[in-house]
């Protein structure tokens, strides 16, 4: 097929999440079904307001600066 997909898709498998929708199964795959541990998203501290991200709009201010252990100064 001329997308890629090697047999035709079902549409009845597809939802789209709205807040009025409330037929949206949001406990299934909320734990791992042989440990019981909960599912989480690992990426959650990428967010972290403690980490300075470079910024393309502040480069100065936001440019890793690095340690030099011979002389216990930070360099830019």
């Amino acid at each position: 097929m001329a997308d890629g997909m090697t047999s035709e898709g079902d549409k009845t498998m597809v939802a789209s999440w709205t807040p009025e929708n409330t037929d949206v199964d949001t406990t299934t795959f909320a734990s791992d079904s042989t440990t019981g541990k909960a599912i989480s998203n690992l990426f959650d501290a990428a967010s972290d307001p403690e980490v300075a991200y470079l910024s393309r709009s502040d480069w100065t201010g936001t440019f890793p600066k690095h340690y030099d252990e011979s002389s216990g100064e930070i360099n830019t």
